[in-house]
């Protein structure tokens, strides 16, 4: 059963008896057919009419597969009602920006449409099923003991993406249809293109595909604040196509919908990069944004070292990011697998601070729920950590050694100011007999060996972290002092 949300749905309904009685007409039915005809004519249901006229005038081609687990009478009833409902219900709010389609899944399709559902991270296109549609919509509803279980997910062709699945419960039959179109707009991701805010950066603009045509998606209806969108770039080939590989993600970067007073929706960047977007557009690529529909969950974020990613890397703590002077909330610490996980919060984004050993490593955008898992790849922080250690004794040391020598000095000057340079000779014979310089930088050198980092960033720091080392040893080892000191009781004593 394909059902193509247009004339034949309405003609069949205004034969069905209305709530009236006597065979009325459903209540704003010729509106809609008015609005169908009128979008059909002027173009705005076919895709030519988005290609020469635009983004915005560019429909939605939507597939949609819905998979009936239902009991006997009860699912007979519910392969008609179901249907009918959902394609009035997107017809009258939806269209022409929809231009919907609906199928029941077929003996061939069933086990497909679960395998979909149920899958953490589909890799596989659904080619079979999305045709020459924009998206594909599936939705399922299932018979319970206590009521329906419904769940959707959406596959994006144009971005080749898959949404997450999402799940509702309905307790009342009577309710179903209208809590299955529900799910079926909440599971459905809008697509924008982005430009970039030339005054501020952290700033950006969306167009809505299909926002300008009758009913089309204004932004009070296709984002509200707190709307969290994902930018992707989408690079194509001379005649069209989709290059190979060239759907990509912008890492570590989302577009968050903030609300100004009397001000449109405005949307602010939050990456742990720098410069996440590009303000110039390139060539055949493609600056777009989808958004992230999923409902709230934790997600767990996956630690390892960059250098290999099989290496988990164990005591990393994770803070939540806060203003200027407040407390950063412990989100946190890995675990033996190098995992942490973080729960929904107030916000939809959660900026997360990466430290070890004090270090800042990175800034870490999470949208929990939106993926089950994300790998974050790391400085292996050990060797740093490791020479840390040693510099702090080795600088204890030198403090002592310090102290020591400071010690020695001023008896022998003393000594000789009392004029006993045979005492004077014993304190300096201590004072050589203390290591020096050459015997200091010497241990550093032979520690700095010792300990290495093939992660050439973690490398500078050590190396960093064992320079400044090497120059206190450098300025308060001097040997000048001790020198001058031999020179003063050599004076000192031909001078009696």
């Amino acid at each position: 059963m394909n059902t193509p949300c247009g004339t034949p749905l309405f003609e069949s309904m205004a034969r069905d008896p209305g709530p009236g009685g006597g065979g009325a007409r459903p209540r704003g039915a010729c509106a809609i057919r008015l609005t169908i005809v009128l979008a059909v004519a002027l173009g705005w249901g076919t895709s030519s009419r988005g290609e020469h006229g635009g983004w915005e005038f560019q429909p939605y081609r939507i597939q949609a597969v819905l998979l009936l687990d239902l009991p006997g009478g009860v699912g007979e009833r519910a392969r008609t009602q179901l249907v009918e409902y959902l394609c009035r219900r997107v017809d009258a709010t939806l269209a022409p920006a929809w231009a919907f389609e609906l199928k029941l899944a077929e003996s061939r399709d069933r086990a497909a449409v679960r395998r979909y559902l149920g899958s953490t991270e589909p890799t596989e296109k659904p080619a079979a099923m999305v045709d020459q549609h924009d998206k594909l919509l599936l939705l399922a509803v299932r018979a319970t003991a206590t009521g329906f279980e419904l769940r959707a997910r959406e596959y994006d062709a144009y971005l080749d993406r898959w949404g997450r699945p999402l799940a509702r419960e309905c307790r009342q039959g009577s309710a179903l249809a209208e809590q299955l179109f529900s799910l079926t707009w909440q599971t459905f991701s809008p697509v924008a293109r982005l430009e970039v805010d030339s005054k501020d950066p952290k700033q950006v603009k969306l167009l809505p595909r299909g926002s300008a045509l009758p009913n089309g998606l204004e932004p009070a209806v296709w984002a509200r604040p707190g709307d969290v969108f994902a930018p992707v770039l989408r690079r194509t080939l001379r005649n069209g196509q989709v290059a190979p590989n060239g759907i990509t993600q912008i890492p570590w970067t989302y577009l968050e919908a903030v609300a100004e007073k009397d001000k449109p929706l405005a949307f602010r960047v939050m990456s742990g990069n720098r410069q996440p977007l590009a303000g110039r557009k390139q060539g055949r690529i493609e600056q777009l944004a989808i958004a992230l529909r999923a409902d709230p969950a934790a997600t767990t974020l996956y630690f390892h070292s960059r250098r290999n990613k099989e290496k988990p890397l164990v005591g990393y703590e994770v803070l939540e990011q806060r203003l200027a002077g407040e407390t950063a909330p412990r989100v946190g610490i890995s675990d033996p697998a190098g995992e942490v996980a973080v729960m929904p919060g107030g916000s939809r984004v959660e900026m997360l601070l990466v430290k070890h050993g004090g270090q800042l490593l990175a800034r870490v955008p999470v949208v929990p729920g939106a993926q089950r898992r994300i790998e974050v790849p790391l400085p292996d922080d050990d060797a740093r950590l490791t020479a840390e250690s040693k510099l702090a004794a080795v600088r204890e040391d030198l403090i002592d050694l310090v102290a020591r020598r400071n010690i020695l000095i001023a008896r022998t000057k003393q000594k000789i100011e009392k004029k006993d340079y045979a005492a004077a000779q014993q304190l300096l014979r201590k004072l050589d007999d203390l290591p020096g310089w050459s015997q200091f930088d010497s241990g550093l050198a032979s520690s700095s060996r010792l300990i290495r980092s093939d992660d050439p960033q973690v490398q500078r720091r050590i190396e960093k972290l064992f320079k400044a080392t090497q120059a206190l040893g450098a300025k308060y080892l001097d040997m000048t002092p001790i020198n001058d000191l031999h020179n003063e009781l050599r004076g000192a004593q031909r001078g009696n």
